[in-house]
């Protein structure tokens, strides 16, 4: 559970008006929605007390989450929906081949916490997996973490030395490097 001010930012006025207080977006256990879609009140955000400052964290609505697929794992959103997340989730497969999504009113998106990195005006810029902010590298996170995935041909040969070269840590469960089966033994 997370708790944040929405007065500091600017407090958005309930548009979902009919729902269980406390829950977002589902009823535990039972997997149903927490609100009725009407009656509903008009958009209507209150000034916001101060302005987001670079390098704090903000919540706000994930701006894709508004038609969804809800599986026991986690909403996935409908437009970003491919082969590899259908492969990892069997439950999602089926709703995707049934249609069975849910349309949420703009109150119940999912929530995203993100750090701030540019204010307005500011020019940003990732070049080579390294973040430039009005052209200045940014300090990067002590925790640094990046995801590959390299896909091969079958024919094709995956050594430690070319994992190596692409200065990518095989020892390193967080690179997420997967190799094909004739590879696995390195």
């Amino acid at each position: 559970y997370l708790f944040v001010s929405k007065a500091h930012y600017g407090i958005r006025t309930p548009m979902t008006i009919a729902m269980i207080p406390l829950l977002h977006n589902q009823i535990p256990i039972i997997n149903k929605e927490s609100y009725l879609k009407s009656p509903s009140l008009d958009y209507f955000r209150l000034p916001a007390l101060e302005t987001i400052k670079v390098g704090k964290p903000f919540v706000f609505n994930w701006p894709v989450g508004d038609s969804v697929y809800v599986t026991a794992q986690r909403p996935y959103a409908v437009d970003y929906v491919g082969p590899n997340e259908m492969g990892q989730d069997p439950e999602l497969a089926a709703k995707v081949a049934k249609k069975d999504f849910v349309v949420r009113p703009v109150d119940k998106k999912d929530h995203y916490i993100k750090r701030c990195v540019a204010g307005p005006g500011d020019s940003l810029q990732v070049i080579d997996r390294q973040l430039f902010i009005n052209g200045k590298a940014s300090q990067n996170p002590k925790e640094l973490q990046f995801l590959y995935k390299i896909t091969t041909p079958p024919t094709a040969s995956i050594t430690k030395k070319r994992l190596d070269e692409w200065g990518i840590d095989f020892g390193d469960s967080a690179t997420g490097v997967e190799l094909p089966p004739s590879n696995k033994d390195l």
